[in-house]
């Protein structure tokens, strides 16, 4: 005998569940984009990017913040130097943001998503040029978002 008992059903009785709701077909996230209209869509895109960019902001106090403790840990930085490493990291990313988005010239087909891998490579040659051999790793390559692999020893 099976554990669970079969109810049958009337021709006009409509499926459901064994809660009793109405099952209703589950839509994959192409057919429900195609059944929204442009400005839904446009309203969902907008909605979307606000959240990306909220937590985008989020991770990245926690990654300065964190940068903080461990040189105010290491290195005993107090408030004066922490604020001359946050005013440093400011301008550099300035700069070579400037860099990176006028060093190409196919600028009006660069993604912001290029731009920021250009940065990144333009940083870790300047790194690289003054003898630094620390290379952190892309997030989607590693599984730590920030691992160090140094080519130095007692540097």
């Amino acid at each position: 005998m099976s554990r669970y008992p079969v109810q049958s059903r009337t021709a006009t009785e409509s499926p459901s569940n064994c809660r009793g709701d109405v099952m209703r077909a589950k839509l994959s996230p192409e057919t429900f984009a195609r059944s929204l209209s442009s400005v839904e869509r446009k309203a969902l895109s907008e909605l979307a990017q606000k959240e990306f960019d909220s937590r985008k902001a989020v991770f990245t106090r926690r990654k300065l913040l964190a940068m903080c403790l461990a040189l105010s840990d290491l290195y005993r930085f107090g408030d004066k130097r922490l604020g001359f490493v946050l005013q440093g990291i400011s301008d550099i990313l300035t700069d070579y943001a400037e860099q990176a988005y006028t060093a190409s010239e196919s600028r009006a087909n660069q993604t912001l998503e290029d731009g920021y891998d250009r940065m990144a490579d333009l940083m870790q040659a300047e790194l690289s040029a003054r003898g630094i051999n620390i290379v952190l790793m892309r997030m989607e390559d590693e599984k730590s978002p920030l691992r160090c692999n140094s080519t130095e020893s007692g540097k």
